[in-house]
């Protein structure tokens, strides 16, 4: 869903001279807009974009309403209006083309004799990680995803409530990946086939996000080192076998392979892989595994190129 930085509506009423007209006689008017302009070439996802709109006034006109408006019909006033333009800053969470609106309503005295729209298309295309595109200057990524901690050229750390972190990482000053980490509790009365849960549930998410390139998936398990070496049963065999072909496991399978996760033998993984509409390769690697935290499990999601 778009948002508009500003969420509740108030109309701007900018105050023109009194035209001294019969109010039977409306005056000449010459009140033009001119095209939309965008402060970014190429948006992503979640980036705030800020939209100018020339609004040339009639000076015979007593007043004017201004008023942007999203394709939802989701209104608001301009964030300012300087030198004979109105300004706003919108942004919006999904990938895709939206139309976004600046109209001005023109007034004469108690009479309403003109209103002028001006549309523009916004072509969305999905952010590489968080707010950026792979490439961007370091400035930038602190910029558009701000609040987080410069731990050094390399790298740049993003806290959000709740433990989720997203770890920035660059290369020759550009962002080159990034990984989101995360903790989760297992219930009270723990079950081994949680983990396999809440790794299905980050990867759907990010099947769902990037379903419009049609990805491919893989799944597979890595071994850990366990303490006692581990060899698996025919059984235990199979249901890896299953996992890996990417088939959802029955409700049995989930405890066969969560057992397995939880004595810190297995850790499940998926990867997607798309080329996006530069054509880029871009690749999302969900991993799951047990802590060393009693009933804990650890997900990383980790994009990259």
């Amino acid at each position: 869903m778009k948002k508009i930085t500003r969420f509740f509506m108030l109309i701007g009423i900018i105050s023109m001279a009194m035209s001294c007209q019969k109010e039977d006689s409306l005056p000449a008017d010459n009140s033009t807009m001119g095209k939309i302009s965008l402060s970014r070439e190429i948006i992503g996802t979640r980036q705030s974009v800020e939209l100018s709109c020339p609004v040339n006034i009639s000076p015979n006109a007593t007043g004017v309403e201004i008023k942007w408006e999203d394709d939802h019909g989701i209104t608001a006033a301009p964030d300012k209006y300087e030198n004979g333009i109105a300004y706003i800053t919108m942004s919006w969470s999904t990938a895709g083309e939206f139309i976004a609106k600046c109209k001005v309503r023109y007034i004469y005295g108690n009479a309403e004799v003109k209103e002028l729209e001006v549309p523009v298309t916004v072509v969305v295309h999905p952010s590489d990680f968080k707010s950026s595109f792979f490439g961007d200057s370091y400035e930038t990524v602190v910029k558009d995803n701000p609040n987080g901690t410069q731990n050094d050229k390399n790298t740049y750390t993003l806290a959000e409530v709740g433990g989720l972190f997203h770890y920035f990482e660059f290369v020759d000053g550009k962002l080159n990946s990034g990984k989101t980490g995360q903790f989760k509790k297992n219930s009270v009365n723990p079950t081994p086939k949680a983990c396999y849960t809440f790794f299905g549930s980050e990867f759907r998410s990010q099947e769902n996000a990037h379903k419009q390139f049609s990805p491919t998936s893989v799944y597979k398990v890595t071994r850990r080192e366990p303490i006692v070496p581990f060899t698996p049963t025919n059984e235990q065999q199979r249901v890896i076998d299953q996992f890996q072909t990417g088939t959802l496991l029955t409700d049995t399978e989930r405890v066969i392979i969560g057992e397995m996760v939880d004595n810190k033998i297995l850790c499940l993984n998926a990867t997607l892989t798309w080329k996006n509409r530069k054509t880029e390769t871009r690749t999302v690697t969900v991993s799951c595994w047990a802590t060393d935290t009693a009933n804990e499990y650890a997900l990383l999601t980790a994009f990259g190129r």
